[in-house]
């Protein structure tokens, strides 16, 4: 295959997967494509170059036909340049783009009716099409090609849900597979070893951390609360994760601690809600309470109902 993957979004930070990706903005694989590397662009016939690859490409290309050159020449000089074939041997082809230098390296690209084809596939059973339909991109003359595998999002769209009794928002995981298709030919598929999870988002979230906007939100009593937590799977540790909160006074100082929330399997993923209930009691020197699960603590949420001034209870 002559296509190399050069950019996964999916990437390890500081021992993190961040696999984890806002359905509504791209999510993109960048990949080059270099049909047959160049052993030498020279003068050729006039003022156009004649290049020497190593390879016969009599049966696939003809005169009149369009070939791009990327090459570094001897003195610096970068051919970026699509012409016509004008002459062709078993290992030379003359094409109409001016000579300026000679260079000893490079690429051609030649392939008809090119493009790179995507299929999103269930990361356990890579037979199983999760998406129903394949992303294409045939990219620019000098193979630069982008798979953008947001359309995932679609399958969000569909089955969003937003309840907290689930653990998880809506979210589609997934491996992606690619091959280059082109006139004649068509690759097997390739399968990229990393798991990609799309969620129904439309900013980019941070991973392994609680993704509440305010720094302290209020937590009102009587009333559910949830802080969300954004998780993959990849970054599992042990059976799963553990959700408990600390109570704390009216000076951050600990009343109790490591009071239980909810369990979650190593296996889930996404957007997960620890679920504060309304029925909870708290002891009465209680003013914030920590939310902590065993990759990072929450910060502060304020906790001033507990004066009990604005409810009437029964």
């Amino acid at each position: 295959m002559s296509l190399l993957l050069t950019e996964n979004p999916v990437q390890t930070v500081g021992g993190v997967v961040q696999n984890v990706f806002a359905g509504f903005l791209p999510v993109e694989f960048l990949f080059k494509r270099e049909d047959t590397q160049v052993v030498n662009v020279g003068l050729g016939v006039d003022t156009f170059v004649r290049i020497t690859i190593g390879e016969d490409l009599r049966n696939d290309l003809e005169v009149g036909d369009s070939i791009y050159l990327s090459a570094v020449g001897v003195d610096g000089y970068e051919y970026d340049a699509s012409g016509a074939i004008t002459a062709i041997t078993a290992s030379t082809i003359d094409a109409e783009i001016d000579f300026i230098e000679e260079a000893n390296s490079g690429y051609i690209n030649w392939k008809k009716d090119y493009y790179v084809e995507g299929k999103l596939v269930n990361p356990d059973n890579t037979n199983i099409d999760v998406l129903g339909f394949t992303v294409k991109d045939d990219g620019d003359p000098a193979g630069n090609i982008t798979l953008d595998v947001n359309p995932a999002n679609d399958k969000n769209d569909i089955d969003f849900i937003f309840d907290t009794t689930e653990d998880t928002d809506s979210r589609i995981k997934f491996k992606v597979q690619y091959r280059e298709v082109f006139e004649g030919s068509s690759e097997s598929f390739a399968t990229i070893a990393d798991e990609v999870i799309v969620v129904y988002a439309t900013e980019q979230p941070e991973i392994e951390v609680f993704l509440n906007a305010l720094d302290e939100p209020k937590i009102w009593k009587g009333y559910d609360f949830v802080s969300v937590f954004c998780h993959s799977d990849e970054n599992a540790e042990d059976d799963g994760l553990q959700f408990v909160y600390d109570e704390l006074d009216i000076n951050q100082n600990d009343v109790t601690t490591d009071n239980a929330i909810n369990y979650i399997d190593a296996d889930k993923y996404g957007f997960i809600f620890a679920h504060i209930d309304k029925s909870n009691t708290y002891d009465s020197d209680t003013e914030y309470l920590k939310i902590k699960v065993s990759y990072q603590d929450l910060p502060f949420f304020s906790a001033a109902f507990f004066d009990g001034a604005f409810f009437e209870t029964t």
